[in-house]
């Protein structure tokens, strides 16, 4: 309260001040008075610096396994992150959820050590292990600091190569991700993300997390834990990033005393391309919901694909930034909705192009419509030259951010070895961004960015939404509606919608 007293009365006092001052007219002391002659004119911005990022070293052990460093000596911090190409897109068909389960499990009990002694072993050193999956990959992260590292690389590398899969824990973490599965019906972003991951993708790879039911999970035994972690956390299909207060040399030796022993190669499942569809109008009863969750997406590009560059800055000007031409129609223009973006998400195979936004529901309608006015006119004139300036700009700008701390170093390594990228990819990146043409922009758009496929996902009240859903599609659209009840309350009901909060993270 002190501080925000003595701030208020800071800038009172200013204003006191000028309260007091002789208006200021430019040129009222003469034409040549360059006392105020600068104010008034804007101060141009200096000319952006060109922006390089780190380059990481790359090791590979004798049993394959890739080493990536980053040497960074300004705090005593080191960040270790093992990542695997294996996520949820390596699960099979009829057995979804059990790349999320391991993942979940990685701390819950080693052949050495119960869950209880890994938790006390990583407390004692003052940090925590964090385990993830998403479409492609799984993951295992601890920070400490440097004194602490060799300690917290034994616990990491035991978690790693090492779950047991207690039947106890088994059965807790099955209960968990029973209950977030349930919930789910609760929160409309997330029922609709569901819906529009399993309706894109059907029995695609990347469908499976869009699979995932209370009954399937209830079916999972810990052999099938056990079987997934032995084929696919393997060294040949692993690296370990390790950023911060280390030598190259010393994460290098770190890494080969932990890991050296560990066996067996793999390679990511192969992503193919996803079977074509007729899109529609998909509506998920939601009765008395406030607001109408809108979520429009169509298959996208793989991360490997050479129209990459051309895509970010064309999404920054649709809708991937406050000021993108479909935040600024819906939100400050039309007054339909406190914000909405659109983006691309990227995987090994094809990604997703995606708009999202809620809405009141009577103007949920029109607020489809403003989308796919937007998107037509993008793919039909491109962007402007000053469009395309401002968003190389603004994404430069921002990349310095992304490399700020070693937790998020570390997560930038890891994409480059998840995607194959070269090793001066970040050192590069500002000047490939530069090369991008309002061409390239204007062929790229027309390519992956069509309103026609767009699978459109609306969440909310069916007695406000249904008409006018069905009208827009009549009138708009050439596309039906259908009606798509959300996944049953009793977790012994099975699942009409299946789906799970392990999808897409850019859809969640």
């Amino acid at each position: 309260m002190r501080r925000t007293l003595v701030s208020f009365m800071s800038v009172l006092a200013f204003a006191c001040t000028r309260g007091g001052d002789k208006p200021v007219t430019p040129g009222a002391n003469g034409p040549g008075d360059a006392t105020h002659a600068f104010r008034s004119e804007q101060p141009k911005p200096g000319k952006p610096k060109d922006f390089v990022g780190p380059i990481p070293s790359r090791t590979v052990l004798a049993n394959g396994l890739t080493v990536l460093v980053i040497e960074k000596h300004e705090l005593p911090l080191v960040a270790v992150q093992l990542v695997v190409r294996s996520g949820t897109s390596a699960d099979t068909k009829g057995h979804e959820g059990i790349a999320q389960m391991v993942a979940n499990m990685l701390q819950s009990g080693t052949a050495t050590r119960k869950a209880s002694d890994i938790d006390e072993a990583i407390e004692t050193l003052g940090t925590q292990i964090t385990s993830s999956t998403d479409l492609d990959g799984s993951a295992a992260f601890v920070q400490v600091l440097r004194d602490n590292l060799p300690q917290a690389f034994d616990v990491l590398a035991d978690v790693v190569q090492n779950p047991s899969f207690p039947s106890d824990e088994l059965e807790r973490v099955r209960a968990q991700m029973t209950t977030n599965l349930l919930q789910e019906r609760d929160s409309p972003p997330r029922l609709a993300s569901r819906t529009l991951l399993q309706t894109i993708y059907g029995d695609h790879p990347y469908g499976r997390s869009a699979a995932v039911t209370p009954d399937g999970l209830s079916k999972v035994k810990r052999d099938d834990l056990k079987a997934f972690h032995a084929k696919r956390f393997r060294p040949g299909n692993a690296a370990v990033i390790v950023v911060g207060d280390i030598t190259s040399a010393e994460a290098v030796k770190l890494a080969e005393s932990r890991f050296g022993g560990w066996k067996g190669t793999d390679t990511p499942p192969a992503i193919g391309p996803v079977a074509p569809r007729k899109p529609g109008i998909i509506l998920v009863p939601k009765a008395g919901a406030a607001q109408a969750q809108i979520l429009a997406g169509h298959v996208g590009v793989p991360r490997s694909h050479p129209d990459f560059y051309a895509l970010v800055l064309t999404n920054l000007v649709l809708g991937g930034q406050f000021n993108s031409r479909i935040n600024m129609n819906l939100r400050e223009q039309k007054g339909f909705t406190y914000g909405a973006s659109s983006a691309f998400n990227y995987g090994r195979g094809p990604g997703a192009f995606f708009v999202a936004t809620s809405t009141r529901p009577e103007v949920a309608a029109p607020a489809i419509h403003e989308i796919l006015l937007e998107i037509r006119k993008i793919r039909q004139s491109g962007i402007t030259a000053a469009e395309l300036e401002s968003a190389k700009s603004n994404y430069i700008e921002s990349l310095p951010g992304e490399f700020d701390t070693v937790r998020s170093l570390a997560r930038m390594m890891s994409t480059i070895y998840m995607y194959d990228l070269p090793l001066d990819y970040y050192g590069t990146i500002g000047a490939k961004l530069n090369e991008v043409t309002l061409e390239h922009i204007a062929r790229a758009v027309k390519e992956h960015i069509d309103d026609d496929k767009l699978e459109i996902v609306v969440v909310g009240d069916e007695s406000q939404l249904k008409a006018q859903l069905e009208a827009l599609g009549q009138s708009d659209m050439s596309r039906s509606v259908e009606v798509r009840a959300p996944p049953p309350a009793d977790k012994k009901g099975g699942s009409t919608t299946p789906g799970g909060p392990q999808g897409n993270p850019a859809l969640r």
